[in-house]
């Protein structure tokens, strides 16, 4: 586990969170898109007419994905599948992000919101307050303990790389394992 100091002077203890939890969390989240929009995203694609030019040689087509290079080419009928690709990659993404910032946020803060008032004090200022404890807990966080969406992201980002440390760890150990027992 790591102590931090945020920003607003606020002590916290971190820790890594599982990769393969954040592993699930992300195919969850794929499915869950792939529910509700009835697919995930794929690019537009195109056809090319190959081969031929020969007498005897027949010709075939090959399809190809449009790239952020190609579709500047293509037909309006593309450009306009390729936008609406754009914006369900953003989507899809957006969902991924979120759900796993969420998991960081839960299992990778081990500091529990304290009983020091801030609760009753956001609520007679008006805030909306959550009653699910995992709610509650995120919204301390969001809060309480980071100043702006920046510094959110940074508190991610720092759980993140605790959990690609143990990860390098453990890899290494077991490529030396495998050396070992050569």
């Amino acid at each position: 586990m790591t102590k931090l100091t945020m920003r607003n002077g606020k002590e916290i203890e971190i820790r890594a969170v599982s990769s393969y939890l954040i592993s699930s969390v992300r195919q969850k989240t794929r499915e869950d898109f792939e529910a509700e929009h009835g697919s995930l995203p794929t690019a537009p694609t195109y056809d090319v007419e190959m081969g031929g030019g020969l007498p005897g040689l027949d010709t075939w087509a090959e399809t190809f994905e449009y790239t952020a290079e190609t579709i500047q080419d293509a037909p309006s009928d593309a450009q306009h599948a390729w936008a609406e690709y754009q914006q369900a990659q953003k989507d899809l993404f957006g969902m991924i992000w979120l759900r796993t910032s969420r998991v960081h946020l839960l299992e990778g803060v081990v500091t529990e919101p304290p009983d020091d008032g801030w609760l009753e004090r956001q609520q007679k200022h008006g805030a909306k307050t959550p009653i699910d404890p995992d709610d509650l807990k995120v919204h301390w966080i969001e809060t309480e303990l980071v100043i702006n969406p920046h510094e959110l992201g940074m508190l991610v980002s720092t759980i993140q790389a605790q959990g690609n440390a143990v990860e390098v760890a453990r890899q290494t150990a077991a490529d030396m394992f495998q050396r070992a027992m050569g």
